[in-house]
């Protein structure tokens, strides 16, 4: 069976070959940290509104369906970019304006019915950095 949902405040790009769902206040810093990734080589899926998809206990993230490959750059306007339609999501990002605790090791969050891992993650200008980072090395304490 397919389950699927649409996010608003949910971003959704490629990075290092890692499905990305960055979710967050408005003005937080999802888009930023999406064109961030889109610079140094990423893909984009979706900007402020993603949908996703159980198809076979895999999560998969689809660009909203009439917004697709628009992204809209505060204070700047909507611009039309190169998308992807599809990518399998593996992270769940939550920016923060601050944080003041550490996320527990393991921590999940289900998307229909599909457990992905989550990262708590300030955004500033080190942020996809710490992101590229995260994605790439094993969390051992």
């Amino acid at each position: 069976m397919k389950n699927i949902a649409m996010f608003k405040q949910a971003t959704g790009f490629v990075i290092d070959r890692k499905g990305v769902i960055i979710t967050g206040a408005p003005g937080i810093g999802k888009t930023s940290l999406m064109l961030a990734a889109y610079m140094e080589g990423g893909f984009i899926i979706g900007d402020d509104g993603l949908e996703v998809s159980d198809t076979s206990g895999q999560l998969f993230m689809h660009p909203v369906t009439n917004f697709e490959g628009l992204v809209h750059v505060r204070g700047m306007g909507i611009y039309k970019v190169p998308f992807h339609t599809r990518h399998q999501a593996d992270v769940h990002v939550q920016l923060l304006a601050r944080s003041d605790d550490e996320l527990p090791p393991n921590q999940l969050e289900e998307f229909c019915s599909v457990a992905l891992p989550v990262i708590r993650l300030v955004y500033d200008s080190y942020a996809l950095h710490r992101l590229r980072f995260l994605l790439r090395h094993e969390r051992v304490i």
